[in-house]
């Protein structure tokens, strides 16, 4: 099976623009949290959650400890989305806040919709490249792949 066909795509003229810049940035910040995470400390990359924060007690009052997002979470987040989610209660008596839409521009969308956007890839791109089980070389190369379809230098 070609490329074209895995993605639906006939021809490159059936796709948008993409966005090289922005993806090279979203890479770039997967690795580094992924370096994060292999020397124990905290990250921010989550790739199995669109976007989730952590709440805990202090004082009477739920205080913001940290947020977590999936790549398609952070190409919407440095675009200026605010994440509408729903709240839940964890089990310290804090709480964790997931979300699966933003508001980005007076309008709001699924995560996933408008990081597809942002980034000019295709349904079926977004798809494989917003895969929860990705691995941070995984993202690399489906971004690798898209802009080879693409013809652009990655």
């Amino acid at each position: 099976m070609s490329y074209n066909d895995a993605y639906g795509w006939s021809q490159p003229g059936d796709v948008p623009e993409f966005n090289v810049e922005l993806a090279k940035q979203a890479l770039k910040w997967v690795r580094y949290e992924a370096e994060r995470d292999a020397h124990g400390k905290e990250r921010e990359w989550l790739q199995t959650e669109w976007f989730r924060e952590y709440l805990e007690q202090v004082d009477g009052q739920l205080v913001s400890c940290g947020t977590a997002c999936c790549v398609a979470g952070w190409v919407v987040q440095q675009a200026g989305g605010v994440f509408r989610g729903n709240m839940g209660r964890a089990l310290d008596g804090g709480a964790i806040r997931t979300a699966v839409k933003a508001e980005l521009d007076g309008r709001i969308e699924s995560i996933p919709n408008l990081a597809r956007e942002l980034l000019g890839i295709s349904v079926n791109e977004a798809g494989v490249l917003f895969s929860g089980t990705h691995l941070a070389d995984e993202i690399a190369i489906a971004f690798q792949r898209i802009a080879e379809h693409r013809g652009v230098e990655w």
